[in-house]
């Protein structure tokens, strides 16, 4: 862990603002985000997917930090509370080589059915 001192003294990158090329308004339903190919090596490439609540959306961020999402697909469910998104990278040989997303959301306290797997 970085200490109080050091942590002040690096430098912030602001990224670019979220947009759709889609749509003229700001998004911000953006609840929860996730990589793909979990691993260790430099060489394997990655893609972020994000979770637009107020859109009922799954997006692709592509590249990461431009900030340019493109529509994936919808999700049905009506309701949200808290919100969970992972995707689980299948290895061989330390390289990640298949990939499955996990979604979850709570409405009054209930878990509700997977988003999308």
């Amino acid at each position: 862990m970085l200490a109080g001192a050091a942590v002040a003294s690096l430098p912030t990158t602001v990224d670019d603002p979220l947009s759709e090329p889609d749509t003229a308004s700001p998004v911000r339903g953006i609840k929860a985000v996730t990589y793909t190919n979990n691993d260790y090596k430099e060489t394997t490439g990655t893609a972020l997917y994000d979770l637009d609540i107020d859109r009922r959306s799954l997006l692709l961020r592509a590249p990461a930090n431009a900030g340019t999402l493109t529509l994936q697909g919808y999700f049905a469910n009506e309701e949200f509370g808290q919100i969970g998104f992972d995707i689980a990278s299948g290895r061989s040989d330390g390289v990640a080589n298949s990939n499955v997303g996990y979604a979850s959301s709570t409405s009054g306290g209930t878990v509700q059915r997977p988003l999308r797997r």
